[in-house]
């Protein structure tokens, strides 16, 4: 029996221009479901795979004070820090997530290819965690397996909670702290004369798999810039690299700022469209 799997996005603020291309790559993803808890109304199409959850950032801080520690707050104007957050969404929003298999937390600045071809492909259900960079936790696309001993896993991040309180700033706790736990190692400075690395005696392993990177490197994007008439693909469902190489997805974190437009939307339901450094295409 296939593995249920559920992402978690959230999200405060003006959704992006390029959400036609990343609803209509969902929506090519059936065996996946999407949650996206945000302060934006849904529209009025979406594929059937998303659920809008629609939570003020009030309602929001209140879930995690519950959840995780009576004195932490997300500010508006430092909602980047949800970032932080993502290794515990499992927990915060477990009633949203508690009839699924496995619960991850992704961008929105990607465009899907056929994931659960590459998650059956690697056997992630063989894991406690799945992500798609090698030998790090993504902050973009990572699967932990929905049982107590893998949510609350994120706990033994040392100083967690005071880094969490540190809200005019993200510390990467998502993807390095959470990387440093999971190799039983760390960066952290030397304290009271001991390696930090002490830290870490008796914390139990999780398996983990992070053996290949399965979507866009930044160093691909910042080529992209540079050459004239190079693209990714997406076409009926499936993402391609500016080799032809097929991938996971497309994360275009790295060329956001110079992406201006869009010549679809979802309702059009092109069969093909491109991303280039200035925009998305359809192809004819």
């Amino acid at each position: 029996m296939k593995k249920t799997v559920c992402l978690i996005v959230a999200y405060y603020g003006q959704l992006p221009f390029w959400m036609s291309a990343f609803y209509l790559s969902c929506k090519y993803n059936p065996q996946i479901s999407w949650i996206l808890v945000t302060d934006n109304k849904p529209p009025d199409n979406v594929p059937a795979n998303i659920q809008f959850v629609n939570l003020s950032l009030a309602e929001l801080n209140h879930l995690i004070r519950k959840k995780i520690d009576k004195n932490l707050k997300i500010e508006e104007r430092y909602a980047y820090k949800l970032c932080d957050y993502k290794p515990a969404y499992g927990m915060i929003f477990q009633e949203f997530v508690k009839d699924y298999d496995y619960w991850g937390h992704c961008d929105i600045d990607i465009v899907w290819g056929d994931i659960y071809g590459f998650l059956e492909q690697e056997k992630f259900d063989h894991y406690d965690i799945f992500t798609s960079r090698k030998e790090k936790i993504s902050g973009h696309f990572s699967l932990y397996r929905n049982v107590e001993r893998v949510n609350s896993f994120f706990k033994e991040i040392p100083y967690l909670v005071w880094q969490l309180k540190r809200r005019y700033r993200y510390c990467g706790i998502d993807e390095k702290y959470l990387s440093n736990l999971l190799h039983k190692n760390s960066n952290f400075p030397v304290i009271g004369g001991f390696v930090s690395k002490l830290l870490y005696t008796n914390i139990p392993s999780l398996d983990v798999y992070w053996k290949k990177v399965l979507a866009t490197a930044g160093v691909h994007q910042r080529e992209m810039l540079s050459t004239a008439g190079s693209n990714f693909l997406w076409k009926e469902g499936k993402t391609y690299h500016i080799d032809g190489s097929e991938l996971m997805y497309i994360h275009f974190h790295k060329i956001k700022n110079t992406l201006k437009m869009i010549d679809f939307r979802y309702e059009d339901d092109p069969s093909e469209f491109m991303i280039r450094a200035d925009g998305f295409y359809t192809v004819e």
